[in-house]
């Protein structure tokens, strides 16, 4: 949810008439002019949103297994999931930014075409970065993204310059 509200953000600050930002970079998030491609989560029951986190693959059997914990964690994921799959978007002009796009190549929640299409936000330059693994690929390529983000600060730093 986080692109989904950095994107937001961009376009509100140039609604505003303020600077927008020098880059966007999101992961793991489907361009937001897109529909919904799986069934919403939000409603489901405590049990099936269970099961579906596990399918996810990103929280830890342990932490899925705790009662209490989940009874903690379960209105805040069911809250992101609510906001993210409501989401209506309204378009608008592309932004001005570049847009950095990062995404698993084995990631079963969002396909390449879905990343790609993050192009059509933008009238400045376009990458999409992916990494292997699936969806929770950042688990064990912190170190790359991490460097192909500072690579890209870099760059804008200095073409700026």
């Amino acid at each position: 949810m986080g692109a989904l509200l950095a994107f937001e953000l961009a376009r509100e600050l140039r609604r505003q008439g303020k600077r927008e930002p020098f880059c966007l970079m999101v992961s793991g998030y489907r361009a937001p002019q897109l529909p919904l491609s799986n069934a919403p989560l939000h409603k489901l029951s405590e049990p099936a949103l269970i099961d579906a986190l596990r399918h996810y693959g990103g929280t830890p059997e342990v932490v899925l297994a705790h009662e209490e914990l989940m009874e903690i964690f379960i209105p805040v994921i069911r809250a992101d999931f609510a906001i993210d799959e409501t989401y209506v978007h309204v378009p608008e002009p592309p932004l001005g930014c570049p847009i950095h796009v990062f995404g698993g190549e084995a990631d079963h929640m969002v396909a390449k075409d879905e990343l790609d299409a993050w192009r059509q936000q933008t009238s400045g330059a376009f990458v999409l970065h992916r990494f292997p693994r699936g969806h929770f690929y950042l688990n064990e390529f912190q170190g790359t993204l991490l460097v192909r983000i500072v690579d890209t600060e870099l760059g804008n730093l200095l073409s700026q310059a």
